[in-house]
């Protein structure tokens, strides 16, 4: 009876990710709670890289102007891995009280990175959660051929210009208007000399070219379920 038990309660636990070695990244995160409306430069793009031997943690945040934001700079992270999970825990350094809960975990067979944030002073109220879809880093490329985006239904003057290459250098291909969804086969650094959001190869009704990931939307986001929101160990 207890050999059953053991083999049900590890059927119940095979959608968690567990705590082996990763190095992902991930697309710009869908806020689900805490999301600032008068953000102008978002994150658009998450690395994680998670070595359980070393319990060490890295997470970077690229935000749309290509500054770079570090988790392990902004909070005091602890690795919170078990076997069958891939977790991370820490304080705010400059406001204690906030207290971020970061994970690695896989839904409908999708790799997801979530982040949930709580505030102490209110009795641990979550007062932030986003998630992110993810790709190991050696099989981007092959996850990225079959990304699709849409173009926002707000697009500036309601069309996407699609350039030669990844930059505003290069000469317009055409245009393609906004609610539309586009599939994409990569991303890559802008050529252009400025910092900002990686630049993706797109396709629309026989059109392909170079548009800025900063202005489009990730319909992978949009299907990721809510997960079950853990609570703070300390």
């Amino acid at each position: 009876m207890k050999r059953s038990l053991l083999a049900a309660a590890a059927l119940l636990m095979l959608s968690t990710v567990a705590a082996s070695a990763y190095e992902i990244t991930c697309a710009a995160p869908r806020v689900a709670l805490g999301d600032d409306p008068a953000d102008n430069n978002p994150v658009v793009r998450v690395d994680v890289k998670f070595i359980p031997e070393e319990h060490s943690w890295r997470v970077f945040h690229y935000r749309q102007d290509g500054l770079v934001v570090s988790r392990s700079e902004q909070y005091a992270i602890q690795d919170a891995s078990t076997d069958n999970k891939a977790q991370w825990q820490g304080s705010l350094n400059r406001a204690r009280h906030l207290y971020m809960v970061g994970e690695v975990k896989r839904i409908d067979g999708a790799m997801v990175y979530l982040e949930w944030l709580y505030d102490r002073k209110k009795n641990n109220q979550l007062v932030m959660h986003a998630a992110a879809r993810c790709a190991n880093k050696t099989t981007q490329a092959s996850v990225e051929s079959t990304m699709w985006f849409q173009v926002p239904p707000y697009a500036s003057n309601g069309i996407l210009n699609v350039r030669r290459g990844p930059g505003v250098n290069h000469g317009l291909v055409g245009v393609i208007p906004a609610g539309q969804v586009v599939s994409a086969s990569r991303c890559v650094p802008r050529d252009d000399g400025t910092v900002g959001a990686d630049w993706c190869l797109v396709t629309w009704n026989g059109i392909t070219g170079w548009a800025s990931q900063a202005v489009l939307l990730p319909l992978q986001q949009e299907s990721a379920p809510a997960p079950r929101i853990p609570r703070p160990t300390s």
